[in-house]
């Protein structure tokens, strides 16, 4: 049975655990956010009192007394009105009349036609306020003489308003006709000191008494003689039901509303927290690299499922341990599912959010937004949830948080019932309610399936930016697995060289097109491509940056699907059978796609589990792939903590380990330093035997060395493609001579000596100390002669030195990309006089290069001289600058800052008009039903024996057993029976009592006051009894209570809700203003985590100046939304907010928020590392804060005023650093450098950088980034720091830049140390990542720094035309930085580094990504720059770069200066030796042996440095071999040893580089195969 898939399951498991356990800060984070909110309960809890009350006994109430407030004088002119419909029906207007006389009560009668007359009728104030009662009759008499069914229905239509002002209660809630039960049940009896039962007030109001009379009124119609005799001996009282002691505990006033909020907020942090790691993997292309080498979609899903489930089942663990410390009646464990399973639901809805979006930071602002919405309709649904369907309930809680809310409240009730929530009882129904608890459990576990099934479909059908989308209806689809191994069909071309024929072809490409929507456009990337690459091969892609390389890797990786054509990887089509092709390919993209919290061995050991390697091998082939990509003493490094260079060894290893069948390499070596590049060569040269290998690069000698074949793309199309010594004889132009000339050079005598033996010689170029001629390779014969005669002429002619190359790679590349028509070049190339053919061919690659320097000479050297700003000028114009970065971002970001304003304004809405509905405006009628609660139990006491007493059992019997209720005979006190018995206190709505006295029957409807409508319900069922008894068994009359619409009823309530009414609103604000302020931050986050803050203070800009232009910006848009604010006031009509100048006072409240708050949230910001995270977690800040605080206030209120305890957060230990430093130098320029330093004053030394006896320590564990080193860098110089990645060299720059802090040691530029304020205006800096502000364009960014520089405005667009023009990014500069490929980024940051009047420019690794021809135009760029006076320090990894350009050199190693000196110094100090390399033919392989003799047998001395694919190097001692003896020694070996090609030269900048810096294999070289 293959379990492959359980071991990837785990290992995925295992990565997301350590990458959790590593992230301790945010782990804790969770915890401790938990334990606030658990510990803030509990605190409550401590503080707020218990006190005992009662027991309750309540009196009984007659129903035939019209309660008092009537008999008061009237505050309008007029008698109270009794309102009745239908108007035209005899009846009804009798028994109304017979109603009055009974009451014996002036009312004014009138009647109405019809029910919405009544209504038009009391929706006038005036008529309102006289109108008692209105009485419906629900009949249908179709003649006035009609008579009354006996099955009557009525509606008793009250005021909304409290009429009775004469009693000890408030009501708020008008009748509560939509509810049977309060939203939050009381602790205790509802209204303890009223025995009528205080709201609604059925008593006070007068509804019983009209209810009573109206019933007896009917009774008369159908008996009027019966109803009397009745009516004589009978006497009605209703009575509250008794209540028992308790203990009234105001902890959960607080527990029910807050303990569903601060569930919602604990499981709020992981919800962001997980939808953020999926979108950022998705964002990052990590998701899809996991699934590009054999991954499952599930097991991703699966794996991040069970991570955080498992964080969720602790922290759940934890809140129920907290929450049972104090004795709880329900059941721990069932606590702990319920929480358990809205973790689940949770999760999927996290995994369903984060398939809408691409964006890591959108997907959390409206992830979060969306969580936090879903609950708000909770209110409304707690409200009206008595009156809902059971469907409704069902379908509310497709809403797992509304599900959670309700559960909660069902858990708060059966804890303040004293019963508890336990296993035994969720099926039953708490309160007669058709929807338990059980209900809730498995409508999560449904919303769950509902949420992952969504997620399913929606990642499947939109996979975003990256991936392949599947049709609509991809599920109804049957899948194909027809595999495809025909040999693609390559047409002969005369630039594309024959194809192997004993070769298989791993990757087949046909007719590949890849479009692109841009902005309404469309962008053709790849343009009918086709090409098969070959196993055993390494096949080189070059371009130019936008070429299509990298889309042609994304397609064949399946990031992004073709637009139309077809590619096969081991027969298999990518568009198809994706799922078979990964499990054998390997991929390293140009980004490092890699975890930052896991170590190089983790990494490792997680991809070989995940391609499959046995664990017996594990161990050894990750410890074999870090040794020959020299990583061994990393192996516990984190990944995050390694340099450029080592994170692009270390995806290499993850492409390569597995034996990866197919390999695709995305520029894998940019970044890395010339000695791990050459290992790297070394290795893939080892690794590509049975393997097919593609790969891309700007370095050409990489393209040179290992490809096998190399192939051109320019704009989208293949242009050539072959061996390069195919390329070099299409395209080349044949040798390179280049002298260095004395002061007494005649160059018209050289050129007529070349040209005497090679008559076919060209001048190429003439510049001050260089001359270089090419010579056609058809005569290399004659190299001998021409060689010996200008070695015996050199003083003669004025030659300090020569040498001469073969064609580069980087020839043939430029002449490619630089051809308008390839095919005509080449036509060209083959017919003309071969003069002739070396003139085009040098105009043609340098046509672009020279018109480039014409302008930008003219441009630099002719324009007036660029003016400066100082003094109050400069800070208005930086002012200016950083406030419009601001206004870009947010007009950039549009929809994210519109997100936040209608967040604010559409929640603030939402959640006032659901308050406005939960106040039921005009409330719906509520019929006297007992069935609507369910099955209850009726509890009856009979004393005395009467016919009449058996008749009324009979009937209450009759009624109660046809509804399934249950009649319950009390013998004893019924009022101790109601107080003691538990299923009385919970089952019980109404009861009776019959006594029979001597003369009289009294009857009591007892009512449970803990239901609203018990009192006429238990009124209802008694008249009903009577009813029957005097008409018969059949009759019967339905009662409603509907109350009367509201004439006006918002400024009545506003009056009514007083102060809570302001906390309500604020608390409707507090969420939406929590994601608006929030938002403030991440600017100003991304700035500081990009660099971009960094290089805008050292462009001179002003910390003042910074910190005050962003808060305008950001005052402007929080007034902007506080004004929509008050237009949604108006709009949900809180006009006490606005009206009488009140909008003032409201306004000032908000601006001194904003005012205090924006501030608040840029100090915050200082703490995050990444902007998303800050969002969450300062949302959450807010958030938590002012619910705490409203907290806090009651339960101050309420409390005991006790002092709360202080938390000191405690401050870290000061670590202890110790020294073992030494300044001496085994150099002797490096030594009399420093002596020189420390031996004079800093005056005398007069130079632009002074750095004296450097040191940095860096880390917790002592690391010495930077030794003591000491140097002086003049004005006009370009001073070349080179060494390997982690040398110290970006270290050196931080210090430099102020970014870090000197250890000891001193740094002065311009005479100033660099922690003065003023250094800071005179460093030009370009860091090692580029710190761009993505939502700019490139003309808008450097517009921005020229005036940070203080340029004066008229000049502005032509300083930086100027700049645009000398790095060529005129094409590019309107568009956003966003878009621009890694090389155009970094032409961005040199240009910014070298504009403005910085004294000192420092370059950090400049050329990093750029295209052979970008680099060019740095170098042009720099040398200009060099020569207008400033000094320059320059880190890179290209020797011909620092060789080209740079007037001195260090060469460091961990930390310290090994040499020091001008590179031609450095040259003739360390190698007086020539580089020979020599070509053997393939097939003539034989013949190695004996040439490697001979060499060593001609040339004493002679070492053998490399041998690669044929490809001899060696290192030949000068001292005793001219030019001629050794070209002609190698004219004659030519012949007899089958040379393909030769070339000699002086000793590379690159090879002295690697003499001083190689350090030490940790495991030797490996020389055995390598599969």
């Amino acid at each position: 049975m293959d379990f492959s898939w359980f071991y990837k399951f785990m290992a995925l498991l295992w990565k997301n655990f350590i990458l959790k356990r590593r992230r301790l800060m945010a782990l804790f984070m969770e915890f401790v956010l938990t334990l606030i909110f658990a510990g803030t309960l509990l605190l409550t809890r401590k503080l707020l009192i218990i006190r005992n009350y009662g027991p309750f006994n309540y009196s009984l109430q007659p129903v035939d007394e019209l309660p008092a407030f009537l008999e008061v004088p009237m505050i309008f002119p007029g008698a109270w009105e009794l309102a009745f419909v239908p108007s035209k029906s005899v009846v009804v207007k009798g028994i109304v009349e017979l109603v009055k006389r009974d009451l014996q009560y002036n009312f004014s009668v009138q009647g109405f036609s019809s029910e919405r007359k009544f209504e038009e009728y009391v929706k006038q104030e005036n008529n309102s306020k006289k109108v008692l009662v209105g009485i419906i009759f629900d009949h249908k008499f179709q003649n006035s003489n009609d008579p009354l069914p006996f099955k009557v229905k009525y509606s008793l239509r009250f005021s909304g308003f409290q009429r009775n002002k004469y009693v000890s209660f408030f009501r708020t809630g008008g009748w509560e006709t939509g509810v049977l039960f309060p939203t939050f049940p009381s602790l205790g009896p509802r209204s303890e000191r009223n025995s009528n039962g205080g709201p609604p007030g059925y008593i006070t109001e007068g509804f019983l008494v009209m209810q009573h009379a109206l019933d007896r009124a009917i009774m008369k119609y159908y008996n009027h003689t019966a109803t009397r005799k009745l009516f004589q001996d009978v006497t009605v009282f209703v009575q509250r039901f008794p209540y028992p002691a308790y203990s009234h505990d105001y902890f959960f006033t607080f527990f029910g509303i807050f303990i569903p909020l601060v569930i919602l907020f604990i499981f709020s942090m992981n919800h962001l927290t997980l939808t953020q790691a999926i979108v950022w993997e998705k964002e990052n292309r990590l998701k899809e690299y996991l699934l590009m080498i054999g991954l499952n979609n599930w097991m991703l899903w699966a794996a991040c499922f069970f991570t955080f489930l498992s964080l969720y089942s602790v922290i759940i663990l934890l809140m129920c341990m907290i929450f049972f410390v104090k004795a709880s009646y329900s059941d721990p464990s069932l606590i702990f599912i319920f929480l358990l399973c809205f973790a689940i639901a949770t999760i999927f809805f996290s995994f369903m959010v984060s398939t809408f979006f691409n964006k890591a930071h959108f997907a959390v602002s409206v992830g979060g937004f969306i969580y936090f919405a879903t609950y708000f309709p909770f209110a409304t649904i707690s409200t009206n949830f008595g009156q809902m369907t059971f469907t409704q309930k069902l379908a509310s809680c497709l809403s797992s948080n509304i599900a959670m809310a309700l559960g909660t409240k069902f858990l708060v009730k059966a804890e303040m019932e004293k019963i508890g929530i336990k296993w035994s009882n969720i099926i039953s129904p708490p309160k007669m309610e058709d929807f338990d608890f059980i209900h809730v459990l498995g409508m999560f576990l449904f919303d769950a399936f509902l949420y992952g099934l969504v997620a399913w479909y929606i990642e499947a059908v939109f996979p975003g930016e990256y991936g392949i989308p599947k049709p609509w209806n991809f599920f109804l689809l049957v899948s194909s697995n027809t595999s495809v191994t025909e040999r693609g069909y390559s047409p002969y071309k005369y630039y594309f060289e024959a194809e192997p024929t004993n070769l298989v072809a791993g990757i087949q490409i046909k007719h590949l097109y890849k479009e692109f929507q841009v902005q309404n456009t469309t962008k053709i990337a790849l343009k009918d491509l086709s090409l098969n690459l070959y196993m055993g091969q390494i096949t080189v892609l070059l371009g130019h940056n936008g070429a299509g390389k990298s889309t042609t890797l994304s397609i064949l990786s399946g990031l992004y699907p073709a637009t139309s054509g077809e590619a096969y990887i081991n027969g298999y089509n990518i568009s198809q059978q994706m799922v078979h092709i990964r499990k054998s390919l390997g991929v390293c993209p140009q980004q490092n796609l890699l975890f930052d919290y896991l170590t190089v061995s983790e990494h490792l050991y997680f991809y070989c589990v995940v391609k499959g390697i046995p664990q017996k091998t594990r161990l050894m082939e990750t410890d074999h792939m870090l040794a020959a990509f020299n990583l061994l003493d990393k192996h516990n490094a984190f990944s995050h903590s390694l340099s450029g260079g080592m994170k692009r060894r270390l995806s290499m290893i993850i492409a390569l380990i597995g034996g990866s069948k197919v390999v695709i390499l995305d520029e894998p070596t940019s970044g890395m330093d010339p000695a791990s590049r050459r290992a790297t060569w070394e290795v893939l040269q080892q690794y590509k035997e049975n393997r097919t290998i593609l790969l891309t690069t700007h370095y050409m000698d990489e393209a040179d060395i290992l490809g096998d074949r190399i192939a051109i793309m320019v704009k989208g199309s293949l242009r050539c493609c072959g061996s390069s010594v195919f390329l070099k004889r299409i395209y080349g132009v044949g040798y390179h001579i280049v002298m260095v000339k004395e002061a007494h050079c005649n160059v018209e005598e050289i050129f007529k000596l070349l040209q005497y033996y090679i008559p076919t010689a060209t001048l190429e170029k003439n510049v001050s100390n260089e001359v270089s001629f090419i010579l056609p390779k058809e005569y290399t014969h004659s190299f001998e002669a021409l060689f010996t005669d200008l070695e015996k002429r050199r003083y003669e002619l004025g030659i300090a030195s020569f040498g001469a190359s073969v064609t580069t790679m980087e020839e043939v590349f430029f002449r490619v990309s630089n051809m308008e028509d390839s095919q005509t070049d080449i036509q060209a190339t083959q017919t003309l006089p071969l003069s002739v053919m070396s003139e085009v061919s040098i105009k043609n690659q340098n046509r672009n290069m020279s018109n480039n320097k014409r302008a930008d000479y003219s441009s630099m050297n002719e324009n007036p001289a660029i003016m400066f700003n100082t003094g109050y000028s400069l800070y208005h114009q930086q002012f200016w600058a950083m406030f419009i970065k601001r206004a870009m971002f947010s007009w950039r970001n549009w929809k994210l800052i519109l997100l936040q304003m209608l967040a604010l304004l559409g929640s603030f809405i939402f959640l006032s008009e659901a308050d406005k509905l939960s106040y039921n405006i005009n409330e719906k009628a509520r019929e006297m039903n007992l069935d609507q609660y369910g099955r209850t139990i009726v509890p009856l006491y009979i004393s005395g024996n009467s016919s009449l007493a058996l008749i009324i059992l009979k009937h209450l019997r009759s009624i109660l057993e046809s509804d399934k209720h249950t009649l319950k005979e009390v013998q004893g006190d019924l009022l101790k029976y109601l107080m003691e018995n538990e299923d009385c206190i919970h089952l019980c709505i109404v009861a009776f009592s019959i006594e029979v006295k001597t003369n009289k029957i009294i009857l009591t409807a007892l009512f449970n006051n803990q239901a609203y409508h018990s009192p006429s319900l238990a009124l209802a069922i008694l008249d009903n009894i009577l009813f029957m008894t005097v008409a018969g068994s059949n009759a019967s009359i339905t009662i409603f209570n509907k109350p009367q619409p509201y004439s006006k009823p918002k400024k009545q309530k506003q009056e009514q809700e007083g102060r809570s009414y302001g906390l309500q609103v604020a608390l409707n604000l507090h969420f939406g203003m929590t994601l608006l302020i929030s938002g403030f931050c991440l600017l100003t986050v991304t700035e500081q985590v990009t660099k971009a803050k960094h290089i805008q203070f050292l462009s001179g800009v002003y910390i003042p100046v910074y910190w005050l232009s962003a808060l305008l910006w950001d005052f402007i848009l929080f007034f902007i939304t506080c004004c929509l604010l008050l237009v949604t006031f108006k709009f949900c009509q809180l006009d006490i907010y606005i009206t009488d100048y009140h909008f003032l006072d409201t306004m000032l409240i908000f601006m001194l928020y904003g005012w205090s708050a924006i501030p608040l949230m840029y100090l915050l910001s200082f703490l995050f590392t990444k902007s998303t995270s800050a969002y969450i977690k300062l949302v959450l800040f807010n958030y938590l804060s002012g619910i705490f605080s409203t907290l806090i206030d009651a339960t101050l209120q309420f409390g005991k005023g006790k002092d709360f305890t202080k938390f000191l957060f405690p401050q870290k230990a000061a670590r202890k650093v110790s020294k073992e430093l030494s300044g001496e130098s085994d150099d002797e320029d490096v030594q009399n450098e420093r002596q020189r330093i420390l031996g004079q004053p800093q005056k005398e030394l007069d130079s632009t950088v002074l750095i004296k006896e450097l040191t940095k320590v860096t880390s917790f564990t002592v690391v010495l980034a930077v030794k003591n080193i000491s140097v002086t860098i003049q004005r006009g110089e370009c001073f070349g720091l080179l060494g390997f990645n982690g040398a110290g060299k970006t270290t050196t720059f931080k210090i430099l830049t102020g970014e870090e802090t000197v250890t000891t040691g001193d740094v002065f530029i311009e005479h100033f140390s660099n922690s003065h304020y003023q250094v800071k205006s005179r460093v030009g800096y370009c860091p090692q990542s580029d710190a761009l502000l993505e939502y700019m364009t490139g003309r808008e960014i450097m517009i921005m720094y020229a005036r940070s520089w203080g340029v004066s405005e008229p000049q502005i667009q032509l300083y930086v035309n100027r700049w645009l023009s000398s790095m060529q990014l005129e094409p590019h500069a309107d568009k956003l930085i966003g878009t621009y490929s890694g090389g155009t980024k970094r032409r961005l940051s040199t240009a910014i580094a070298l504009m403005g009047k910085s004294s000192v420019i420092l370059l950090d690794e400049p050329s990093a990504g750029m295209d052979p021809e970008a680099r060019r135009l740095l170098w042009d760029a720099v040398t200009r720059t060099r020569e207008s006076g400033k000094a320059i320090i320059i880190t890179s990894h290209r020797m011909e770069e620092c060789d080209a350009f740079c007037t001195r050199l260090a060469i460091m190693v961990q930390g310290k200066f090994l040499c020091l000196g001008s590179p031609q110094h450095l040259k003739n100090k360390f190698g007086n030796i020539y580089i020979l390399k020599v070509k053997v033919k393939n097939d003539v392989q034989d013949k190695l042996e004996d040439l490697k003799y001979f060499i060593t047998l001609t040339f004493p001395g002679s070492a053998l440095k490399q041998e690669n694919q044929g490809i001899l190097t060696y290192y030949i001692p000068s001292k005793d071999s001219s030019w001629g003896k050794v070209f002609g020694i190698l004219e004659e070996a030519k012949e007899q040893f089958h040379l393909e090609d030769y070339s000699i030269s002086q000793i590379t900048l690159e090879q002295v580089f690697l003499n001083f810096a190689n350090p030490e294999n940790t495991e030797g070289d490996y020389n055995e195969k390598v599969p």
